[in-house]
């Protein structure tokens, strides 16, 4: 049964809980939060916790969570805490496009406990070759890349504690090219070749 509920732990300090009903393997999914004020400030709260989970409830069946579902959720996640004030509304607006422009074209129809390494690779290769969105002439540069990787890499360290991965497979790819050639010379990452 989906519902939230607020326990007055003292005076001033309240618990806001959002049951979500079991997952996959019959275990109770619960998110909390411990909020300071009055009541109503503990409602409030109360009520964009459950906004907030609802498109996770709405998606999830049996467990299962495509890529791009998450990330919307993410995003939905990172939106409040533009709302408290936490992050910045740019910041909200850049992470929004670069997974509408990049990463739900590459990765968005995977189920997200079922990206691997390799599908991550794939995407970066993908993303090398993608021209730019910004009606400048060329490729994506490395540092936007980079970018992309990182955002990626946020969304699953984020699935990873709300156990929907083991790990986040993200983190130990790199968009660094294995060779750098400098004025004639090749230098590996690792050191000088020969």
């Amino acid at each position: 049964m989906d519902r939230w509920y607020k326990i007055e732990r003292r005076p001033g300090s309240w618990l806001v809980t959002v049951d979500r009903g079991k997952n996959a393997a019959g275990k109770r999914v619960r998110t909390c939060r411990t909020v300071h004020g009055d009541a109503s400030a503990a409602d409030v709260v109360g009520a964009e916790m459950y906004a907030l989970t609802k498109p996770q409830r709405d998606r999830t069946v049996a467990g299962k969570m495509k890529f791009s579902d998450f990330a919307q959720a993410w995003l939905e996640n990172f939106a409040l805490m533009v709302r408290r004030g936490e992050r910045s509304n740019a910041t909200l607006e850049r992470y929004q496009k670069i997974a509408r422009d990049h990463l739900v074209p590459t990765l968005g129809m995977l189920d997200i406990g079922k990206v691997t390494e390799d599908d991550v690779r794939r995407a970066v290769a993908t993303w090398r070759a993608m021209s730019r969105k910004d009606r400048k002439k060329g490729l994506l540069s490395e540092r936007t890349v980079g970018h992309l990787l990182a955002l990626t890499s946020s969304i699953l360290e984020d699935a990873r504690r709300q156990k929907r991965v083991l790990f986040n497979v993200a983190r130990d790819v790199s968009v660094r090219k294995p060779e750098i050639v400098s004025h004639g010379v090749v230098y590996k990452r690792a050191g000088l070749l020969e």
